[in-house]
């Protein structure tokens, strides 16, 4: 019948409309994807053109905050038990005993303990987990966005990286998705640069150990 075609038409149309908005959202998705990928690679460029562990790691800092608009990154590695503030965006020089390097390390050991991404929005919204020294950093600011993700390397923990937003800048689940991904892919290489400065000095201390004794041993004495 006539209504019965109506119908089916309709059903058509919804159909067809049902499958433009779901290749556009994979496109959206594809797209979203490429970006997160291309935003990847420049951020192990930075690391990876850097010289040292401690040139990569401010390298890292300032190339994520000028990428996802924080205003202020920072990085901490493991020392023992306790993370230690390492690098922070545009920022040569800092005192680690200073307010807020304290509650900037705090954040990191919060989620250095949990083991898992800590996020705090200022609205009271953000991850599920303990995220108290999150919310003093963030009212210490005025009321900033905090998230602290872990860089991990081989399931071990070795860093943490903690970014900060303005108050009206709420990170979206897409954006966080995207850091944490990055925090993962970029952790290793951070460990390699840093243990690669510790053999450096290591063998820099051994050679000058051993300088020390040819300098003082029997040859020394007899050339005297």
């Amino acid at each position: 019948t006539e209504r019965a075609q109506q119908r089916l038409m309709s059903m058509e149309m919804i159909a067809g409309y049902f499958e433009v908005f779901s290749l556009r959202r994979k496109a959206d998705q594809t797209n979203s994807i490429a970006q997160s990928h291309q935003h990847v690679l420049q951020l192990s460029t930075a690391v990876a053109t850097a010289d040292g562990f401690e040139s990569a790691a401010m390298n890292l800092c300032n190339e994520l905050a000028a990428r996802t608009g924080a205003t202020r990154v920072s990085l901490g590695w493991l020392k023992g038990k306790n993370i230690k503030l390492k690098a922070m965006s545009h920022t040569e020089q800092f005192d680690r005993k200073q307010e807020l390097s304290v509650a900037i390390e705090k954040a990191m050991e919060e989620c250095l303990d949990q083991e898992e991404i800590v996020q705090y929005e200022a609205d009271g919204t953000g991850s599920e987990n303990v995220s108290r020294a999150a919310q003093a950093l963030s009212k210490m600011q005025g009321g900033t966005g905090i998230i602290s993700l872990p860089l991990r390397r081989k399931d071990e923990i070795h860093g943490v990286v903690t970014l900060e937003f303005p108050p009206n800048h709420k990170l979206a689940p897409q954006a966080a998705t995207g850091l944490a991904v990055a925090a993962e892919l970029l952790a290793p290489q951070l460990y390699d640069r840093h243990e690669n400065d510790r053999y450096i000095v290591t063998k820099l201390a051994l050679s000058t150990r051993e300088g020390v004794k040819l300098a003082v041993g029997p040859k020394h004495w007899v050339a005297k």
